[in-house]
């Protein structure tokens, strides 16, 4: 069974494994067959960790833990905001879920959320009528005529 190791490193222990992947490159650039997984196995860590971390140093970019400098989205959890973004809004942009989204660019799943505490209320504007008994007659002869 393979090796599995620690996924979640820190930023130390990503700097010394850089180290250990850059004392084990050759002249090419390129590490030798079998190099991720020694280093993997001597230094507890997952090699998809450690090919991430080569990957990573091979573009140029940061080898940091990208969810320590990345963070949670802003929520809408403050009914106010989500009101006050509400009565800017003109009427005809409050129709519907999908309106209210992309109109005040909150995500539907915080819009719906809303709606559930009651911070929100959707308005019908216009209520479709029903139909009368002589167009529900002239429906059903143009589907017989058919």
């Amino acid at each position: 069974m393979p090796y599995s190791g620690r996924s979640h490193v820190n930023n130390t222990e990503r700097q010394v494994s850089l180290g250990c992947l850059l004392d084990k490159e050759n002249s090419l650039n390129e590490l030798p067959h079998g190099a991720i997984s020694a280093i993997s196995q001597d230094r507890g860590i997952h090699r998809n960790t450690l090919s991430t971390i080569w990957e990573r140093y091979k573009k140029g970019e940061e080898i940091t833990n990208r969810r320590s400098v990345g963070g949670f989205k802003k929520g809408y959890k403050n009914k106010n905001i989500i009101q006050n973004k509400l009565h800017k809004l003109q009427p005809h942009q409050k129709g519907t879920i999908r309106s209210l989204q992309k109109h005040l660019q909150i995500s539907t799943g915080s819009i719906k959320r809303a709606l559930d505490k009651g911070y929100i209320k959707l308005v019908v504007r216009h209520v479709k009528p029903s139909l009368t008994e002589v167009q529900k007659n002239n429906a059903f002869l143009s589907v017989l005529n058919m």
